[in-house]
């Protein structure tokens, strides 16, 4: 999951951590039930909309002897929706995953090292699948229980627990 779907990954930590979809503490346990869940939701809609509002790259054309870039006729409200759906995706993702981060740090004592005062949005915006995987390990003893991709918690369900 780090690697193609880090997203999907954060909402299973998000689960584990006992948070809500927005990286926030839950409140109620509803909340961080359905964590993983909408996450997935927010991914599929992004890559559905991104889908639907493809902006076809510009092309090289070879004109006069020099070669020109050749943008497609696309209509400029197409090309803007494209652009903030993007931008609304990723400012999104780096602010759970920054918050994840930090709550993972605080709930087991891990100081910073570098960048301090803002290590956890460094790591979120240069390498999110690493964080997200890093964060994957922290959160779960893959030892004692094994991952399993498509469940709430990325962990193999405890038969105890019916719920998750």
């Amino acid at each position: 999951n780090a690697w193609c779907f880090p997203v999907v990954l954060m909402g299973q930590v998000l689960t584990r951590m006992k948070m809500n979809w927005l990286g926030n503490a839950a409140l109620e346990e509803t909340e961080w039930r359905s964590a993983f869940r909408k996450t997935l939701y927010v991914t599929i809609g992004y890559f559905v909309l991104r889908t639907i509002f493809k902006v076809p790259p510009a092309t090289l054309q070879f004109v006069d002897g020099h070669y020109e870039k050749v943008f497609p006729d696309v209509p400029i409200w197409k090309i803007i929706i494209h652009k903030v759906l993007i931008l609304t995706f990723a400012i999104y993702v780096l602010t759970v995953l920054t918050k994840l981060r930090r709550a993972v740090r605080a709930k087991y004592s891990i100081p910073e090292e570098r960048c301090l005062g803002c290590e956890d949005l460094c790591c979120s915006l240069w390498c999110t699948c690493c964080t997200a995987a890093q964060l994957a390990r922290q959160t779960a003893d893959y030892e004692v229980q094994h991952a399993q991709c498509c469940t709430s918690t990325g962990c193999v369900p405890d038969p105890s627990d019916s719920t998750v």
